[in-house]
């Protein structure tokens, strides 16, 4: 579950913490509690992701994610890559982060900083390969 919140974050996607429930057949009456109690907690964080603004600002995280892949992707790949064609219809090469967000200057400078990174790096494993 970790690792799906991770990736799905990482994406853009404003994703809510799931879990697991496991009970045999036929359930008790306490593992029938047990798993209503977490559906009711599990549907109030839901709505509660639901009442967010739908585009929150991304973590640093977030943000050094999206701009390392995007610059690599422009700058490594061309129109004939499924993934740049991708990015280049979405806007994303041109934009701040997956989806419409306002950056404060921080992150701003941060995203910028996290661009040339990119492009460092894929100069240097440009000259690797040639």
């Amino acid at each position: 579950m970790s690792y799906l919140d991770f990736v799905g974050g990482g994406l853009g996607f404003n994703a809510v913490k799931g879990c697991c429930v496991t009970a045999c057949d036929p359930m008790t009456t306490n593992e029938k509690r047990k798993i209503d109690r977490t559906l009711a907690k599990h549907s109030k964080r839901f709505y509660e992701s639901l009442m967010k603004p739908a585009y929150p600002p991304p973590t640093m995280l977030k943000l050094w994610g999206f701009r390392m892949g995007r610059t690599s992707i422009r700058l490594m790949l061309d129109d004939s890559n499924r993934d740049y064609r991708y990015y280049k219809e979405k806007g994303w090469f041109q934009s701040d982060y997956f989806y419409p967000t306002r950056l404060n200057p921080v992150k701003h400078a941060a995203g910028r900083f996290f661009d040339s990174m990119a492009a460092k790096r894929a100069s240097k494993r440009e000259m690797v390969t040639e």
